[in-house]
């Protein structure tokens, strides 16, 4: 595995903890202060105090106020002074201290309120670490995939070229049910996406043409969902269902593996593509003219990213490469596995 996939596997599986372990923590100790605040004040007595004074405080950013005011204890009268956003008059509760009398709150603070957040806190630890430990489960999983016998003996036996051909992989884009096409050199489509079914909020349908086998199969897509943490790049992770079934996870279980290489041929993205355990092809992204001539008569050789890409393999059959582009096109991650 890569440098690049091994480190945004760290960060999707990570994002959670990155996330809820300093928030568990922070409940922690604000539950253990206001647990400790409350068992101080837990035996105050309550009383009323008389407003004396009530002027706004000067040189503030925003309009307070300083109360003066009194309370009487055992006959005896004790002074106190609190900070407000609004002028008091009248009289108000506070609560003095049984044991020295000067020493008094607004309110009394109960300290099962902050046992409760120490527990919310302790639950959120858990939880990051219960999904932390599932993500990389997962992770572990997907490298230990077995494929059964007969999958990999019918991959040995699969038809090959005689030498590594290079196809364009286009966004067929020219309508509002966009598609996508594999051509050859010729410019001759060998297999094509073409959208006939695209409703909002609805899984959208594709019609799979494979022109090597004049085979035409109908599969419903539904539309990609991300997940982010704090819009890191690395973090990114995006999935669609392809009939029913999480698109990664069908690519896994019929063993593609994605090696993603960010920097050898930078700006561009290399996808280096393995079926159980052998590679398959590499996928590179290009400009908008995948063809070197239209490349060069358009003088752009910037890649665009996502829906172009020149593609070099031996593959004869390109059904399960074409939904390995497919995969990569739809989904806005750019790290994949």
């Amino acid at each position: 595995m890569g440098v690049e996939n091994k480190f945004a596997r760290f960060m999707r599986n990570t994002g959670p903890a990155r996330f809820l372990l300093p928030l568990g923590i922070v409940l922690i100790i604000v539950g253990i202060v206001i647990t400790f605040i409350g068992s101080s004040t837990k035996d105050y007595i309550e009383t009323k105090a008389t407003v004396t004074n009530s002027y706004e405080t000067p040189g503030s950013d925003m309009t307070s106020y300083t109360i003066d005011f009194t309370y009487e204890v055992d006959g005896n009268i004790q002074n106190g002074s609190i900070t407000d956003t609004s002028a008091r008059t009248g009289e108000f509760t506070i609560y003095y201290n049984p044991l020295d009398p000067a020493e008094y709150v607004e309110s009394r603070i109960n300290g099962l309120v902050g046992i409760v957040i120490i527990v919310v806190g302790v639950g959120t630890l858990g939880l990051a670490i219960y999904i932390t430990v599932k993500k990389f489960k997962k992770s572990k999983a997907i490298d230990n995939i077995k494929l059964d016998d007969a999958t990999i003996e019918a991959y040995k036996n699969r038809e090959l070229l005689e030498t590594e051909v290079e196809y364009y992989s286009l966004l067929d884009g020219h309508t509002l049910k966009p598609g996508y096409i594999i051509e050859n050199k010729n410019r001759s489509p060998v297999y094509e996406a073409i959208n006939t079914k695209n409703i909002p909020a609805l899984p959208r349908e594709f019609e799979f043409v494979n022109h090597h086998t004049n085979k035409t199969t109908v599969h419903k897509v539904t539309r990609p969902f991300d997940s982010t943490v704090n819009d890191e790049v690395f973090s990114v992770s995006s999935s669609f269902k392809f009939d029913g079934q999480n698109i990664w996870d069908l690519l896994h279980s019929k063993g593609i593996k994605i090696e993603t290489d960010l920097t050898s041929i930078f700006p561009k993205i290399r996808y280096n593509i393995f079926l159980a355990g052998e590679k398959i092809a590499r996928v590179e992204t290009s400009s908008k003219y995948v063809h070197e001539e239209d490349e060069e008569d358009k003088k752009i050789k910037i890649p665009v990213g996502r829906y172009f890409y020149r593609i070099w393999t031996r593959e004869a059959d390109l059904e399960l490469l074409f939904l390995t582009i497919f995969a990569i096109s739809e989904t806005n991650q750019t790290v994949v596995e």
